[in-house]
């Protein structure tokens, strides 16, 4: 199918085909073909990046990749690419869902966020390869957004408190702010 041929399928309204992701490249008017329709099969083969950057040490670039899985569940994964040559590399494929990435200020560490046991923690990940690093371990997890200090000694992060307060309970509001920084009332974590 060329490009006009596509652009005319996608303008025929609710009688044309999905020409994406091969599912079909005829009109539904032709006897011969039935337009396919997108269903869950088809949104497991999606994917794109959901995040990217560039390492410090001018030679690599990340970018988070994000799919559907099995369940589908929206997953996460992390992959390092080097920018004088082709080819890309998934790094720490062990941690499972990514959330968050930081470079490091001297670019051999890239700290994320990842599920461990069940929540939100900061792990290292080395550009170079090997294992992650687990950094925190805090019962109620870490949210929002990394930053490193310029010196690459100190990682600055939000986390809720380790006890919330019971919602069945009454309580007074001063002020109504909700999700700020994706933990809830503000009142809760301040």
């Amino acid at each position: 199918m060329n490009r006009r041929e596509a652009l005319d399928t996608l303008g025929s309204g609710a009688g044309g085909a999905f020409v994406t992701l091969g599912l079909a490249h005829r009109r539904s008017n032709d006897p011969e073909v039935l337009p396919a329709r997108f269903g869950h099969e088809h949104v497991k083969r999606l994917k794109f990046v959901a995040r990217a950057g560039f390492v410090p040490d001018g030679e690599h670039g990340y970018y988070v990749m994000s799919e559907i899985d099995s369940q589908l569940s929206e997953r996460h994964s992390l992959w390092l690419f080097d920018r004088r040559a082709e080819g890309k590399r998934r790094i720490a494929a062990e941690l499972g869902d990514i959330g968050q990435v930081a470079p490091s200020p001297d670019g051999r560490t890239l700290a994320v966020i990842a599920d461990a046991n069940g929540k939100k923690q900061i792990q290292l990940v080395p550009v170079a390869g090997g294992t992650a690093k687990l950094l925190t371990s805090l019962p109620q997890g870490v949210g929002g957004s990394l930053a490193w200090s310029p010196d690459g000694r100190s990682i600055a992060f939000t986390a809720g408190p380790a006890v919330r307060r019971n919602p069945a309970l009454p309580y007074r509001l001063d002020r109504v702010t909700y999700r700020f920084d994706g933990l809830g009332y503000v009142e809760d974590v301040i």
